[in-house]
């Protein structure tokens, strides 16, 4: 049997493959539970989505940089439609994508097949793919997007549509793998510990109880009476409060016990179990969790090396998607319309991140050339570079 002779039909065939059975994370729960209910979710996909969307990019036409007064360069950088321009636009789309693992921008014209002049980026969550079965080479017929005043249908030549493969799934309207949903018992258990944290520092109370030292012939053997306990509470407070108090020690005349009532061992393991969380979370978006909070990282030297990271796994290649499906849907029909040859291009010379410095450059180079170089330098040159290389007081 061809399963790739259009005549050929196999009903049978879905029901054997059709996605797996296990339990996904909900978007309404991605949303409300992790980007709004979890400071490393938020952190995380905001601060990459900021990253893409700020990236720099060309608009291209043929070899030539396209100028600010062409209408496809206004259109595209500085005004996506009446609301936003392109940078808010990109990072809500990129926001969606993280998220949900799938981002529609809506392609709006003054007819369906005209020229492109707006763009609108949907809430994934809000757009409905048709619910009717389609084989692995078919399209969704159309898909809904509700606004909770009226339902739109959009076909699909209307969006540019960016997902995530999802292997679990062989619909094209159940594609899209949310790299938060991949990682959501970690987000669960994230969320659980922060709850479990406020529940400890709210319910904590007082640091410790003072009291009687309790010994034969001492007067404060018979307790405290209500007006030195109240004498105590201020002097103690009076003694240890203030951060001018820090690591000095104190004197008392009677003798009394103090008993601690801080944190133990296994609240400060509550607390520290947030770093595992953090690198989970980092590593479904591909992200260096020294740049997030992971003091115990030695994944990267600097932070300058982690950022150039993040840059290299996480940034670009998630800008290159968007800039394949854009060129796909937006400029080559364009493109085809006009007799033009717009294109996107990744600005990699202005992303400071990837950029050497001129220190970088020397401490580069071979040891053989920095003496060469050495060598022909006057002193106040070679005081120069010192200070260039930040050795300063090394020798």
């Amino acid at each position: 049997m061809n399963v790739f002779d259009q005549s050929t039909t196999t009903p049978e065939f879905w029901n054997v493959i059709n996605g797996y059975n296990y339990k996904k994370a909900t978007s309404d729960e991605i949303v409300r539970e992790g980007f709004l209910g979890n400071e490393l979710v938020y952190a995380c996909v905001s601060s990459l989505a900021h990253a893409c969307s700020a990236l720099p990019l060309k608009l291209m036409n043929g070899e030539d940089v396209v100028q600010a007064n062409d209408p496809v360069y206004q259109m595209f950088y500085d005004q996506w439609n009446s609301k936003q321009g392109k940078q808010e636009s990109m990072y809500k789309l990129f926001i969606n994508l993280f998220l949900h693992g799938k981002a529609y921008t809506l392609k709006k014209s003054e007819m369906v097949g005209f020229e492109t002049n707006e763009l609108w980026v949907l809430p994934t969550q809000e757009v409905e793919p048709a619910q009717v079965t389609t084989g692995y080479f078919e399209q969704t017929p159309y898909y809904q997007f509700t606004d909770n005043t009226r339902i739109y249908k959009y076909f699909p030549e209307e969006l540019i549509i960016l997902e995530y493969y999802d292997p679990s799934q062989l619909q094209e309207q159940q594609g899209g793998l949310s790299p938060i949903a991949a990682v959501w018992e970690t987000v669960t258990a994230s969320n659980n510990r922060a709850t479990a944290e406020k529940a400890m520092l709210k319910n904590r109370g007082i640091s410790g109880l003072i009291s009687p030292k309790a010994s034969s012939g001492d007067a404060g053997a018979l307790g405290f009476s209500n007006s030195v306990m109240e004498v105590v509470r201020k002097a103690f407070v009076g003694l240890t409060g203030g951060a001018e108090k820090f690591n000095k020690v104190e004197v008392v005349e009677q003798a009394v016990d103090f008993t601690q009532l801080g944190m133990n061992a296994n609240d400060m393991k509550l607390i520290e179990s947030q770093l595992p969380h953090v690198r989970s979370v980092c590593r479904a978006l591909n992200l260096p969790s020294q740049l997030f909070g992971d003091y115990q990282s030695n994944t990267y030297s600097n932070y300058k090396e982690a950022n150039r990271a993040m840059y290299t796994n996480a940034v670009i290649p998630n800008v290159k998607h968007f800039i394949n499906e854009f060129e796909k849907n937006l400029f080559n029909p364009l493109n085809d319309v006009t007799g033009q040859s717009y294109y996107l291009r990744i600005a990699t010379e202005e992303i400071e991140q990837l950029n050497k410095t001129t220190a970088d450059v020397l401490k580069e180079l071979p040891n053989n050339i920095s003496a060469a170089l050495l060598n022909e330098m006057t002193q106040e040159e070679k005081r120069e570079l010192i200070t260039t290389l930040g050795l300063d007081g090394k020798g």
